[in-house]
């Protein structure tokens, strides 16, 4: 836990893959309370909505979106 804290601490981007789980979610969550850009790539499945997904910064569905835009 203390490891993931201080990983979060040290990037200057988070970046959440879906679907997920609420450990992975809480992870992502604590880097945008940070002040970290956030990326949320994936979708988050059926029947799923998560209001704080649209704390991201950008949304894609595609990997290949996101690293073309970090290009």
């Amino acid at each position: 836990m203390r490891e993931n804290y201080q990983a979060i601490a040290w990037a200057e981007l988070i970046i959440l893959l879906l679907p997920c789980g609420l450990d992975a979610t809480a992870d992502w969550a604590l880097g945008v309370g940070m002040g970290k850009q956030s990326i949320i790539v994936g979708n988050p499945g059926a029947g799923v909505c998560c209001p704080t997904h649209l704390w991201a910064d950008v949304f894609s569905g595609s990997i290949d979106d996101v690293i073309q835009r970090l290009g």
